[in-house]
């Protein structure tokens, strides 16, 4: 049985690739598989993390400036 993992990377031309663009490992504990429009895509978790953290506040500052 191939796991969703092993496919990916069989079928993806960056499954070489071992380290996202900001440096972090591609490693099973630190990826996540999304769903795109063709297939799945790989997306560091630690970037991810970051991301959101980013969003959630610039969403905040946005609500408090709305109050006002």
């Amino acid at each position: 049985t191939v796991t969703r993992w092993e496919n990916f990377l069989r079928a993806n031309r960056n499954a070489g690739k071992t380290h996202c663009p900001k440096g972090h490992p591609y490693s099973p504990e630190n990826t996540i598989l999304r769903k795109a429009r063709y297939g799945f895509r790989r997306v560091c978790r630690t970037c991810d993390r970051v991301r959101l953290h980013l969003l959630d506040a610039r969403r905040k500052a946005e609500r408090m400036t709305a109050k006002q």
